[in-house]
């Protein structure tokens, strides 16, 4: 069975976060703002999502992307 992972991403992985955004034309990430996590399965990222803080109360889940020939 495949190990499945997930992890809140860092701050020095938001180039490379916006990078896979940028693949499908998502809005860029600000860390400051948002929750993103990064999703592995055997070790190898296959994909990442985010919680952006809309206003007070509000709060939007998005940014979800699986990368091209991920396995789950």
């Amino acid at each position: 069975m495949k190990k499945i992972s997930i992890k809140s991403a860092k701050k020095d992985e938001l180039s490379w976060i916006n990078s896979k955004y940028n693949e499908v034309n998502f809005a860029a990430s600000t860390f400051e703002n948002e929750y993103i996590v990064i999703a592995s399965v055997d070790n190898e990222k296959a994909g990442i999502g985010r919680l952006v803080r809309i206003n007070n109360g509000h709060i939007e889940l998005g940014g979800i992307y699986v990368f091209p020939n991920s396995e789950a």
